[in-house]
């Protein structure tokens, strides 16, 4: 196998390395943010493989000093664990290399890291008919949630960057990680996977990440994973505002993007196939613009086949720009208070469809509605409502209310609106018309073939069409109350 190492050739002090301190069989390489340099331990980088006493580009010993590494040994660490692979595969043409596995604490990252795979040259021929092997694995892994902290001092570029040339059906594993810029630091970004810059492998990769933390205050999305087939993610958590001085992080996959146990503050996500995110929050603390976006301009605006939102807690509001074809919010608490927004918001400049708008068994939060809850903008061709519970007010999608002639309000509230079967509920509440003039109260939504008054408690003269009740006038000042139930498909 022949291969051309990125590290470094260097001749060490006593007590440092670029390589690592111990002749390991392991199958991941360490990474301590201890070491003699920072004071934290008294031996090489605390016992570890790498870390801060791990020196770059050092060629005497006039030029040791601290630091001896830009990032904490992580830039090292990579170099060496792409020229030491422990496995092939000729059946895939792919070859893996150890992971690399941080010990915990606080690492500052001083200097872009970058992870650029090379193609290795086997001996043995694989799948593809030659002897080129591309990496099948890049994985990072921290000791648990939050710990340990990468502190992003980098402006000028990302602080992590894949090089995508080389990378092509490849699980990417970011875990147990908290990204943070440092203080008084206005980090350009912290990761950047972006296999749409070479347009080689578009949707040849996956990235999947567990207790992935994200602190907002970078110039450009702090995450940026484009080109990928899937995203797959699990208690993922951003923090802070999006803005335009602060942006969301960035989401791209060509088929699959599944997030469970997530908290999301204006995350921009783009897929063609399948959204599905469940027990999440989404915007929670109302402090962004915008809680999730699903923006136009990613694969000549394609549309997204389907968005699934499910035993979420969602503060509105969703921003959309280009077309879903099947949009689903169930079993899920939405948060509506006076002031907010809409929960569903065109993009700016932009008109998006939803073919068919689902919601099932969600509950309101709030102390008062103030905008309908979808925007203008939007066009929704097909409705699926179930009931709904709490402070439902007039501008959710299963509500209503009519002023009568004279005085008085008709309430209406769609308890279920499917294809094959629609049930609208009307209260009556001290409704009065004192005119010669039936009034017609037009449905929101229509029925498409039949509608019929199946129960009519209140004194009134009532017909129904697929489009419309009409109140025969009683020309008095008598109120009237009650309940009215109209049933159909």
């Amino acid at each position: 196998m022949t291969f051309i190492s990125n590290s470094p050739a260097t001749s060490d002090p006593p007590f440092m390395s670029n390589f690592p301190v111990r002749s390991t069989k392991l199958p991941y390489v360490t990474v301590s943010a201890k070491g003699i340099s920072n004071g934290l331990s008294d031996i090489p980088n605390d016992g570890y493989d790498f870390g801060p006493d791990t020196m770059l580009n050092t060629s005497s010993p006039d030029q040791y000093g601290p630091p001896y590494t830009q990032s904490m040994g992580l830039q090292e660490a990579w170099n060496y664990a792409l020229a030491n692979p422990i496995n092939y595969s000729p059946s895939s043409a792919l070859y893996y290399v150890p992971e690399i596995h941080f010990v915990g604490g606080a690492y500052d990252i001083y200097a872009p890291v970058t992870i650029n795979p090379p193609v290795y040259v086997h001996g043995e021929t694989n799948v593809n008919g030659n002897n080129n092997y591309t990496i099948g694995n890049i994985i990072m892994k921290g000791q648990g949630s939050m710990n340990p902290y990468l502190i992003n001092h980098v402006t000028s570029d990302y602080m992590i960057n894949v090089i995508p040339d080389n990378v092509i059906n490849t699980n990417i594993q970011i875990d147990n990680l908290q990204l943070v810029s440092a203080i008084g630091t206005l980090a350009y970004g912290h990761i950047n996977l972006n296999f749409a810059s070479n347009g080689k492998f578009i949707g040849a990769n996956i990235f999947q990440s567990i207790n992935l933390d994200v602190n907002l205050g970078t110039s450009q999305p702090p995450l940026n994973i484009i080109g990928v087939t899937s995203i797959l993610l699990w208690n993922y958590e951003m923090y802070g505002n999006q803005s335009s001085t602060y942006p969301s992080s960035v989401f791209v996959a060509s088929i699959v993007f599944s997030a469970q146990s997530c908290n999301f503050n204006g995350e921009q996500i783009y897929a063609q196939d399948l959204v599905n995110i469940s027990g999440s929050l989404i915007n929670p603390a109302q402090s962004s613009e915008y809680g999730l976006i699903f923006p136009s301009g990613y694969n000549s605006n394609k549309p997204i086949a389907k968005v699934v939102i499910s035993n979420s807690y969602i503060s509105f509001p969703i921003q959309i720009g280009l077309q879903i074809d099947d949009f689903e919010i169930s079993s899920s608490t939405l948060n509506w208070d006076s002031g907010t927004s809409y929960l569903l918001q065109a993009v700016s400049g932009t008109s998006p469809i939803i073919v068919k708008l689902r919601m099932k068994n969600n509950a309101l939060t709030g102390t008062g509605e103030t905008t309908p809850a979808i925007s203008t903008g939007i066009t929704v061709y097909d409705y699926d409502l179930d009931e709904v519970t709490g402070n439902i007010g007039n501008y959710f999608p299963h509500d209503f209310s009519v002023n009568g002639t004279t005085s008085g309000q008709v309430l209406g509230h769609y308890v279920t609106y499917t294809a094959n079967y629609k049930k609208l509920r009307l209260m009556f509440s001290a409704y009065e018309n004192d005119t010669t003039t039936n009034q017609t109260i037009n449905y929101p939504l229509p029925f498409s073939v039949i509608a019929a008054i199946t129960t009519n408690n209140t004194p009134l003269t009532l017909s129904t069409s697929n489009t419309g009740l009409t109140i025969t006038t009683p020309n008095n000042t008598n109120t009237y109350f009650g309940l009215v139930i109209i049933e159909g498909y």
